[in-house]
Formats: C-alpha cells, sequence, structure tokens
C-alpha cells in the first residue's frame, strides 16, 4: 500500500521514504546529519538535529525547485 496517501506509508505520519507525489515534499521531524534530498520521490529532508548540538538548516524554494540551502552551527547558549 506504499501508493496510497491514505496507508499508513502515505505521507502525514511515516517515517519510512515517502512515496512520490508529483511535487518536492519538504520535511522535518526525521533527523538527518546534512539537508538529504531524495530524486526518486521529489523529497527534501531539512530536520539536521539542531536540538541535539547538529546545526539549524533551512531551504528556499521557489516554483517547486530548490534554489538555495543554509545551515548554521547550533549555538549551545540557544539551548539553556
Amino acid at each position: 500500500m506504499r501508493n496510497s496517501i491514505t496507508s499508513e506509508h502515505g505521507i502525514l505520519w511515516t517515517r519510512d521514504d515517502l512515496m512520490n507525489l508529483g511535487r518536492l515534499q519538504v520535511v522535518g521531524h526525521t533527523r538527518k546529519q546534512e539537508i538529504t534530498y531524495q530524486n526518486w520521490n521529489n523529497v527534501v529532508y531539512i530536520d539536521t538535529s539542531v536540538y541535539t548540538s547538529n546545526k539549524l538548516s533551512a531551504i528556499i524554494v521557489e516554483e517547486g525547485k530548490i534554489i538555495a540551502q543554509h545551515s548554521v552551527p547550533t549555538n549551545h547558549k540557544d539551548l539553556d
């Protein structure tokens, strides 16, 4: 059932690979060390675990395309 939006592997609650919806999907709450783009399903993961002292990351999207990405290391003063 990976090809069904309503399955547990759809788009809302899964931690598995997401299905390709034909448009860019931007995902948080699935931690990665780096911003990670998967071409086969057009998914970009932007949660780079700032809270666990890695870094804060963001992307800029225009017309469904990633045009820039930015990351800054965690400032430990922000975690207090």
